[in-house]
């Protein structure tokens, strides 16, 4: 569910993977012969006339497996499943008293909500049973965003070289230097159109 509207996780799909190759053959025959005349400035210059003549030809050989989506998810045993059905939030959240492109710390705003007031109130409603019995349990979640602030990336990432073994990655990978459960983060960037910034 998501600011009231409600979604299936089930939609009875058909998922299609195809796997294709080919081999592409081409020739090509061409001629040239010389042309001799006199230049505007009244001087003589041979020149060279080409023509070229190219066949190609492609054929390629594949296939493709199809299944259905299941309506009823198993999981086995001490495993896991990974079900990332739909986005949570996906767009910038503007707000008059959040300063857009903040350059240090000083310029870190907050904007706090309560479930009511809230942008984004989302959670779940699941249904499962364990093992061969046919009791049905229920289980819903639901939350809601109730701080958003801007950073300057420099104030929440930060880059270091991995290392494995004892050797250091020739590049470094960026981490969020503050990460929680209840924390989600949307990075945005400065870019430049025919109307200004955007």
């Amino acid at each position: 569910m998501k600011n009231g509207i409600a979604y299936n996780y089930f939609k009875d799909r058909t998922f299609t993977t195809s796997i294709n190759s080919g081999v592409t053959a081409s020739s090509s025959a061409s001629a040239s012969k010389s042309i001799a005349a006199l230049t505007y400035l009244n001087l003589f210059q041979t020149k060279g006339a080409y023509a070229t003549s190219t066949v190609g030809s492609m054929s390629a050989s594949g296939y493709s497996i199809s299944f259905n989506e299941e309506k009823i998810v198993c999981i086995p045993p001490k495993t896991s499943k990974v079900i990332a059905e739909y986005s949570i939030k996906e767009f910038l959240y503007r707000d008059c008293d959040l300063i857009r492109y903040p350059k240090n710390k000083k310029q870190i705003t907050s904007k706090y909500f309560s479930k009511a007031d809230s942008p984004l109130v989302f959670g779940n409603r699941i249904a499962y049973t364990v093992g061969h019995s046919a009791d049905l349990m229920k289980l819903e979640n639901e939350f809601y965003i109730a701080e958003i602030s801007n950073y300057p990336e420099r104030e929440i990432i930060d880059s270091k070289y991995d290392e494995f073994c004892g050797e250091k990655a020739p590049y470094e990978t960026k981490y969020f230097k503050d990460t929680a459960p209840d924390k989600f983060y949307i990075k945005y960037v400065k870019n430049y159109t025919f109307g200004g910034k955007h």
